[in-house]
């Protein structure tokens, strides 16, 4: 009678023991699907991002271009504005001031350097 308990308890742990690894060979499968899973989206999230960053960047060289126009506008005017001031009265004033300015500068130390 103890050989039958005994051989009893030993096919119930072996039982139980194969119902632990069915389990854990379940999880891992599962885990694994799961893993998989994140990886395509993150790979997909990724995909979207540079499409996007590549959408951008077509764009920015459109941006770039109007930029330029509008620099170069904003410095024709400045030409324009100087032109107009080197032309009026005051144009030896301005010119003494320029030359002044160019030969005998001010040193200063600007406000934000180190000391």
């Amino acid at each position: 009678m103890a050989y039958s308990t005994n051989i009893k308890q030993l096919l119930d742990c072996e039982a139980e023991a194969q119902a632990i690894i069915n389990e854990a060979k379940a999880y891992r499968v599962n885990k694994l699907k799961q893993v998989k899973k994140d990886a395509a989206k993150e790979l997909e999230e990724y995909k979207q991002s540079l499409e996007e960053k590549t959408k951008l960047s077509a764009k920015g060289s459109v941006d770039e271009e109007t930029l330029n126009k509008e620099s170069e506008a904003e410095i024709q005017k400045s030409i324009d504005r100087m032109q107009e001031i080197l032309k009026s009265e005051k144009a030896d004033e301005v010119l003494k001031h320029i030359i002044s300015g160019v030969i005998n500068p001010v040193s200063e130390i600007h406000v934000n350097a180190q000391k």
